[in-house]
Parts: structure tokens; C-alpha cells; sequence
């Protein structure tokens, strides 16, 4: 397993405050053990019980597996079948090879799906502007966002205002002001919350103004970022990497 963590890394204890200031900081050294520091680290961000890490017989039981992907209107087509299959309540030809569709929309191909409340669709360009109730699904991830455009072929695109989102192999889940798209194993949460527990056992939240996901290399990293426990902030550094599956232990 890979975690790195910038040097001036800092443990807070905010027993007393939820606002960060030099007298609540405290160095990690001083707070806690390295061992034990980096024992609670690695298990709030692979998910599994401290005791699986630390090896010492205490059972603490951080997290445990959250939900899967969201629930699919149709099961997703074959990776490699190019067809688009479209599907609404209504549809109109605004230009030529530009059509928008109103009403329980539904776009699908190649291993991927977008619902959204209207969809314009550009067969051009091979790109979709969606608006209202949006979820996307595709490897790897799922999400549901506000509004937002995605190309077809390449897998790129932005969704803004994403209140949920999932990583099914990795059993995480979390939240972001934006979520961009870049290529199927590649995503960038800004803004964002990100947790491996269960959906209403919100233990523990990683922070971040910018997670970077790699999902073929199997490494994420982030970027301010600060950890909440139990409701209250116990961790903060400028920059952490850390797994995303088994193959970095």
C-alpha cells in the first residue's frame, strides 16, 4: 500500500472547536504515535476496520462496504456495441443533425448511460448538453448531477452540481460541485467529499478542492485536503495519494 503525504501534514484535535487555528494544531508526532498515525490513515481511506492495519487486536470497525452503483432504467449495452439507442417523451430536429428530446430522456452506448430531464443531442460532434435530474453511468462510475455535457466517443464532459456520485469497484462514494469527465479511467472532483463508508454511516469525509481519480493506474490524489471524523476535522495536509483497489498495498 502507497499513501504519501506531504511533510507538513498536520493531526488536529478539535475537541472544543470546529474552526481551524494555530492553537488547535497539532504536529502529528506530538499527537500520536507514526505507526498508529498512519494506521488510521490508511484505514479511513481503504475502508476496512483498524485493526486489519495496525495488527493490534483492536477492533474499531471505521467502515464497512456502501451500496453499489445506482440502480440502472436499463441494463447497460455492450462495451463495444456502437449504437446509440435514444429514448423520450418527445423529440424535435432543431438543425440538422441536432435534435433535443424532452421527458425521461435516456441515451445509451457502448457500456455507458445518461438519463437526464432534456437531452440535446449534436450526432455531429457526438456530444450531449443534459439539464435536470442527470445520472450518468459508465465504468467504474456512477453519479447523479444537476446539469452538464458528455461526448459520446471519448468519455470527456463536465457535470456540475453532482449531489452523488460512485465508484461501485472501489466502494466509495461521495459528493462535488463539479465532476469532469476525462476519458473513461479518469475523473476530477472539485469540491468534492469522497468516504468508503455506508450510505447513512457517514463516519468519516475526505475534503479536497481537487481529487484526481486514475482509475487504470489505480491511484487517487487530492489536493487541500483535510479529514473529518466523526464530525469533527482530525487531519489536513496540501497533498495525499492514496489506492484506489488492492494492487498498491
Amino acid at each position: 500500500m502507497n499513501i504519501s503525504i506531504e511533510p507538513d501534514a498536520i493531526l488536529c484535535d478539535f475537541r472544543h472547536s470546529h474552526t481551524i487555528t494555530n492553537k488547535s494544531r497539532l504536529v502529528l508526532r506530538k499527537l500520536l504515535p507514526r505507526l498508529l498515525q498512519l494506521s488510521l490513515l490508511s484505514s479511513l481511506l481503504l475502508g476496512m476496520p483498524l485493526s486489519a492495519r495496525a495488527g493490534n487486536g483492536a477492533d474499531f470497525g471505521l467502515c464497512s462496504e456502501p451500496g453499489l452503483a445506482h440502480t440502472l432504467r436499463e441494463p447497460l449495452t455492450a462495451v463495444g456495441d456502437e449504437t446509440t439507442y435514444l429514448d423520450a417523451d418527445t423529440s424535435e430536429v432543431l438543425q440538422n443533425e441536432i435534435f433535443n428530446f424532452k421527458g425521461d430522456v435516456l441515451v445509451r452506448r457502448s457500456g455507458k448511460e445518461l438519463a437526464a430531464d432534456t437531452v440535446t443531442y449534436n450526432r455531429t460532434e457526438d456530444t450531449l448538453q443534459a439539464a435536470g435530474n442527470i445520472h450518468l453511468s459508465q465504468k467504474n462510475l456512477s453519479l447523479r448531477g444537476d446539469t452538464g455535457h458528455y461526448n459520446l466517443g471519448n468519455e470527456t464532459g463536465e457535470i456540475n452540481v453532482v449531489d452523488d456520485f460512485r465508484l461501485p469497484e472501489r466502494h466509495g462514494r461521495g459528493s462535488a460541485d463539479r465532476v469532469l469527465l476525462e476519458g473513461r479511467d479518469h475523473q476530477r472532483i472539485l469540491g468534492g467529499i469522497y468516504t468508503t463508508c455506508n450510505t447513512g454511516s457517514d463516519d468519516w469525509y475526505l475534503h479536497s478542492s481537487n481529487i484526481k481519480l486514475d482509475q487504470a493506474e489505480g491511484v487517487g490524489t487530492a489536493r487541500n485536503v483535510w479529514i473529518e471524523f466523526k464530525g469533527l476535522p482530525i487531519f489536513y495536509s496540501p497533498y495525499l495519494s492514496f489506492p484506489l483497489n488492492d494492487k498498491r498495498k
